[in-house]
């Protein structure tokens, strides 16, 4: 058999392989799972304090606490109670307006709040 005989019959054999193998490889793997079969999911509402049912963002920050944005203030959960923040009329530094749409926190912890009138940010 000549050397060019041999070439084209190693490339048609693994040509062969690989579509084998792209084909019907799938049906012999084991499915890899990324997560445990023990995930236990809480329901979090108004029930336990949440202002509202409607949530715009969440975020968790840096210290471990989860902050949701809602139509009716800005609400903090530590993990067992919130804390809402609301915008009151006769206090200057108070959320400029309820209605929250998101928020973000920067490289100094600080959390800014983008709500339906403006910016503010709350120092923590």
């Amino acid at each position: 058999m000549s050397a060019y005989r041999v070439k084209h019959l190693v490339c048609g054999v693994l040509a062969a392989l690989t579509a084998f193998w792209v084909l019907f490889a799938p049906q012999f793997t084991m499915p890899v799972y990324g997560q445990a079969d023990t995930l236990r999911f809480e329901n979090i509402s108004t029930e336990q304090g949440l202002s509202q049912s409607t949530i715009n963002a969440i975020l968790q920050d840096r210290q471990g606490f989860l902050w949701f944005a809602t139509e009716a203030g800005l609400n903090q959960y530590d993990g067992y109670q919130f804390t809402v923040y609301h915008h009151a009329p006769d206090n200057p530094r108070s959320l400029s307006d309820n209605f929250v749409l998101t928020f973000y926190e920067d490289r100094n912890g600080s959390l800014w709040i983008g709500t339906n009138v403006g910016l503010d940010r709350l120092d923590r």
